[in-house]
């Protein structure tokens, strides 16, 4: 897709047109974060036929992920395992790359910096960091605070953790419409599920 080796093949008709968060997209077919963390595809892959991309997860301090191999192929379910680690740019580079996307219909989706020692306060600051840098950017943004293939990247699951990181956030000042993406093991918790969502919500 980067190098453009297939003909672009852009999906885009009256009826197939939508808004996300109010923002008119050739249709509704996103490209979910973890393929184009870098943010170095927007434009190509609206251009193949995506109505928007999820750039990231970004981090602070960016980093080079899980050792290799991370990626495993599923021959008999026909799909791919992965366990890349949050491997990418940091906040800084990604978001002079950002200022040059042609298109704006994109989310960025940020993750604390995959590092044992960032934990606690010093994890509020390296999300906010990155908050700051990319908040400006595209149509809204992704809290990720379930990534399942880091040691320590379900810290914010915690209600009172989460509650601290949200409110760091939202002093940072909100410019866009702000997601939490939650992991499926919190999901399937009815109690926890709903007291996040209390949160998340206030």
């Amino acid at each position: 897709m980067k190098h453009k080796l297939l003909a672009p093949d852009e999906f885009k008709t009256e009826e197939s047109k939508t808004e996300l968060f109010g923002v008119e997209i050739n249709n509704p077919l996103g490209l979910a974060a973890g393929f184009d963390k870098n943010g170095e595809l927007i434009d190509s892959a609206l251009e193949y036929g995506f109505g928007y991309v999820e750039v990231g997860s970004v981090t602070y301090e960016g980093g080079k992920g899980n050792e290799k191999p991370r990626l495993f192929r599923l021959h008999k379910e026909k799909g791919l395992l992965n366990r890349m680690g949050l491997n990418g740019d940091p906040a800084e580079i990604v978001a002079e790359r950002l200022k040059t996307a042609k298109s704006k219909a994109f989310g960025v989706n940020i993750a604390k910096t995959h590092s044992p020692d960032i934990l606690g306060d010093k994890a509020i600051a390296d999300f906010v960091n990155s908050y700051k840098l990319l908040k400006s950017f595209g149509i809204y943004t992704v809290i990720n605070i379930s990534c399942p293939n880091t040691r320590e990247g379900r810290t914010f699951e915690d209600p009172a953790s989460l509650r601290e990181l949200l409110s760091a956030i939202s002093e940072a000042g909100r410019v866009k419409p702000i997601l939490l993406k939650l992991s499926p093991v919190i999901a399937r918790a009815d109690n926890k599920l709903t007291e996040v969502v209390s949160i998340a919500e206030g």
